[in-house]
């Protein structure tokens, strides 16, 4: 198969080794640096093309006896390539319409001022409030248009901002259909915390680290993404690449993130809910260990001759909110992870919820 083009430039090295993480960029001559899609160059998407490509395959019947493999699997590419440029077109077309709703509402406020019979100003919104109005009206006309929430149309100029600010070799991949779009947000995600930090920058050392930063993120992460990593191994990537090259030291990061830390009910489907934390990571690394541990010892000694671990003993071995006169059990062999004859077979992982919530809550859930 023939090698993926990526944008072409230096990537600067933030400390040594980094470059040796991914082999260089392959050469990209005739990609585009733009901003604005609809124009590739040379090796660029023409979407007019893949389009009339795809109806051809359709009118041509579309099913297996009348296309080659050779022929849809052609499709599927140019697929891929379509939905790329798509994606940055979204971006730069809900930034081109935020732009022309404040240009329109600015015209609106020349021939409407606020002013009294006397011709002085009358009370009220200033005319920043009043350009800000035209803002709002920009991402409210976005999210109509697309079908999305407000914040999402938010977020959306946001990343286009970004893109055509800091990131224009992902821009010339995106239009190129070198990188999909799940790829170029991830490359966004990772640096648009140095973007943020950019006008705050008071020396022009600060400013180089984080110029640095963004240029070192964005190239590693397009060679990846180049090669056809998933969403997953680029964050996995990400990780890494933000731990080399952050102007900020780990301590003083560590430090800041650890204001962000939470606990998250989110309900489920069945009558279940997912419990979700953020907390320091060796907290969370010594809370899994002691939780892998209680869940063995649990299951060694339930098994076991004489064991105290029957109906009504602790970590999910019987015991029940509900536990009392009246109180309605499973019989056995009917409960999660219960059994015929009477015996314990729960998983592992089950077993370490039980104990998490025998722990936490001072409850079981009836384990048979």
């Amino acid at each position: 198969m023939e090698e993926i083009p990526l944008p072409e430039g230096p990537v600067p090295a933030a400390l040594p080794g980094l470059e040796d993480l991914l082999p260089p960029l392959p050469d990209a001559s005739g990609i585009t640096d733009g901003s604005r899609p609809g124009e590739p160059a040379s090796g660029g998407v023409d979407p007019v093309a893949l389009v009339s490509r795809l109806v051809e395959l359709r009118d041509d019947g579309g099913t297996a006896s009348a296309v080659d493999l050779e022929r849809a699997v052609t499709a599927l590419e140019g697929i891929r390539r379509l939905e790329a440029w798509l994606w940055w077109a979204r971006h730069w077309v809900a930034e081109t319409t935020a732009r022309a709703a404040v240009a329109d509402h600015g015209r609106w406020i020349e021939t409407h001022p606020m002013m009294v019979d006397d011709g002085t100003e009358a009370a009220g919104l200033s005319r920043r409030d009043r350009v800000a109005v035209g803002e709002r009206d920009g991402v409210a006309q976005i999210a109509c248009a697309l079908q999305v929430s407000e914040g999402a149309a938010h977020g959306l100029l946001e990343r286009a901002e970004l893109f055509t600010g800091h990131l224009p070799r992902t821009v010339a991949a995106l239009e190129a259909g070198v990188i999909a779009g799940t790829a170029a947000q991830v490359i966004a995600e990772a640096t648009a915390e140095y973007a943020a930090d950019l006008p705050a920058c008071v020396d022009s050392e600060s400013q180089e680290g984080l110029e640095r930063a963004i240029a070192v993120t964005e190239g590693t992460l397009l060679r990846a993404a180049g090669r056809g990593q998933t969403r997953a191994q680029l964050l996995s990537r990400a990780r890494v690449v933000r731990e080399r090259c952050h102007p900020r030291s780990f301590a003083q990061r560590c430090a800041a993130a650890q204001a962000n830390r939470f606990v998250r009910v989110t309900p489920d489907r069945d009558g279940m809910a997912r419990l979700t934390a953020l907390l320091p990571a060796a907290a969370a690394w010594t809370i899994d260990a002691r939780l892998s541990a209680l869940a063995r010892e649990t299951t060694a000694q339930a098994d076991g001759p004489g064991s105290s671990f029957g109906p009504g003993s602790s970590f999910g071995l019987g015991s029940s909110p509900d536990s009392g006169p009246g109180a309605v059990r499973a019989p056995v062999g009917e409960g999660p992870g219960g059994t015929d004859d009477g015996g314990d077979r729960r998983t592992l992982s089950q077993v370490r919820v039980d104990v998490l919530a025998d722990l936490l809550a001072g409850v079981g859930e009836g384990r048979g």
